[in-house]
């Protein structure tokens, strides 16, 4: 009897079997095609229109000093030479954001592994961090939302080798990644003082005092201060437009749009806190959150500890990340994602809960799948979004040339001029969020800044007639009544523009009465 207690406890002691061939197939297709699966069928939203405008125009054009953008710069640098896709551009900068989420989830899943979690714990972590919505959003979307979060994710690798045994050296990719983050997202400043006070505080094998501690810290420091050098060459290239535009619009601009739309609540603390839970409820990522406060994660070598600190103080500064813009959207949460699942992977699997908790999970993990797999079937009756929009490009741009109009188009709705011969005013590179404002600058700061903002739409075009505008599909909503791109079409309409309605398409193309227009570029 005692032989077989011992017999099965070896057994359970033993490590896992590698995972099979077909296994692994299965686990590295869902990463790699799951998010192209999204990216392909989520519906377009306007939030992308600023991105992709931003990238379209850096290759020609100064960011900041000849367009104005909202956010840091280096999202539009990476993705600017998918523009030589011309107008298959759209879905392209969707491809590559899914490929982008891809890597992230393996870095996820090899970070687990490399620090002690077994496969199988370590692919499902993964897994359920591809079933939280607000992964999927920053997968599926062109925005900036994962090519920091890929950042943050090898950042969270190097910050562990500094820990180990690696040497002070470490830190400096560690610290390179989170500056590259911040230079691509604002919000992730609170990784900067969390990773250095992460490896100055947190004990090190290899490094017991406290000054060695404080070299590998400011070596930390040190790489953050070049990953922002993109930002900060921006901004000393147009230091007045790069500040208004990242800083003091995000602070302002918001409140007096949601005050108008009836939605000031969102704004407050408290409706951020409550949007936050709402979606950590989207998915496992609640429960992971409390899975971790009750468990107890094991991370194998000297310094194993301290790295699931390190975890647990990234995962902390990815909830103030989520915190600081306002207001708060699904996408938001996603910064305290990679820590949170890592650290979730590493936890033991065991104890007389196990079954009752997995399936929790899965119940949770079904829920965040819920959204795409409607946007699968709403895509398979009716087409791929980001496909449909490449053709609304192509269609638009036939309709201009038939026209003889070479200028840009002046519209919010760039995804849907984006690749086209004629291209699209600068005035419009923010996408709606600036047209939708009033109030924001007075005449010579919107035009030092090439923005037109509600109230100052008229004065600019007749300053500068475009030749074409295009409007239709900012739509209103019962949260937003307000229609963005009202004032194009309020101009369009008063000035006796020709309307000619694009064929299966939402969109309205106005043509100026006269084709010889001076139009900015």
């Amino acid at each position: 009897m005692r032989r077989a207690i011992r017999a099965r406890r070896s057994a359970s002691a033993a490590p896992a079997a590698a995972p099979s061939a077909s296994l692994c197939a299965a686990f590295l297709s869902a990463l790699l095609l799951l998010p192209l699966l999204m990216a392909l069928t989520a519906p377009v939203n306007h939030d992308e229109d600023q991105y992709v405008g931003a990238a379209a125009l850096i290759g020609h054009a100064v960011i900041y000093r000849d367009f104005m953008s909202l956010q840091t710069p280096l999202h539009a640098y990476v993705f600017a030479p998918l523009m030589a896709a011309g107008t298959w551009a759209f879905p392209a900068m969707r491809a590559a954001t899914a490929l982008l989420a891809s890597i992230t989830l393996l870095l996820a899943y090899r970070a687990q592994r490399w620090l002690g979690a077994g496969w199988r714990r370590a692919m499902g972590a993964t897994l359920l961090l591809l079933c939280c919505t607000a992964f999927q959003v920053g997968a599926s979307v062109v925005r900036n939302d994962i090519l920091p979060a890929l950042l943050l994710t090898v950042a969270i690798i190097a910050a562990v080798r500094a820990l180990r045994r690696a040497g002070g050296v470490a830190a400096l990719p560690a610290g390179l990644a989170i500056g590259l983050a911040i230079s691509a997202k604002a919000s992730y400043a609170p990784f900067a003082p969390a990773l250095c006070l992460g490896l100055l505080l947190l004990p090190q094998p290899a490094r017991p005092r406290f000054g060695q501690r404080l070299a590998i810290g400011c070596i930390a420091g040190t790489g953050v201060l070049i990953g922002l050098l993109p930002a900060f060459l921006c901004w000393y290239r147009a230091p007045d437009a790069f500040w208004w535009g990242v800083v003091i619009f995000a602070r302002t601009a918001p409140q007096a749009y949601y005050a108008a739309s009836g939605q000031a609540g969102w704004l407050t603390p408290e409706g951020k806190l409550l949007r936050l839970l709402l979606v950590a409820l989207e998915g496992p990522a609640l429960a992971v959150m409390l899975l971790r406060l009750a468990g107890r994660p094991r991370a194998s070598g000297e310094a194993g500890a301290s790295a699931i600190r390190l975890l647990d103080i990234f995962t902390v500064a990815g909830l103030v990340a989520a915190f600081i813009p306002t207001p708060s959207w699904r996408q938001y949460l996603l910064p305290a994602l990679p820590s949170l699942f890592i650290t979730f992977g590493l936890i033991p699997g065991g104890g007389r809960a196990r079954d009752r908790i997995r399936a929790g999970l899965l119940l949770f993990a079904l829920v965040g799948l819920a959204r795409p797999a409607r946007d699968v079937a709403l895509a398979v009756v009716d087409g791929s979004p980001p496909l449909h929009a490449a053709r609304s490009a192509r269609m638009t741009e036939a309709e201009l040339a038939a026209a003889g109009i070479e200028g840009p188009v002046a519209t919010v709705s760039i995804h849907a001029v984006l690749g086209a011969r004629q291209g699209f005013d600068i005035r419009f590179a923010t996408g709606p969020f600036i047209t939708r404002e009033s109030g924001l600058l007075n005449p010579a700061r919107a035009t030092a800044f090439h923005v037109a903002p509600a109230d100052m739409v008229a004065m600019s075009f007749d300053r500068s007639p475009p030749s074409a505008i295009l409007t239709g599909d900012e739509h209103p909503s019962e949260m937003f009544p307000l229609r963005q791109d009202q004032p194009l079409r309020d101009y369009a309409v008063a000035h006796a523009y020709r309307l000619h309605r694009l064929p299966g398409d939402d969109g309205e193309l106005f043509i100026a009465p006269t084709q010889k227009m001076t139009v900015p570029r």
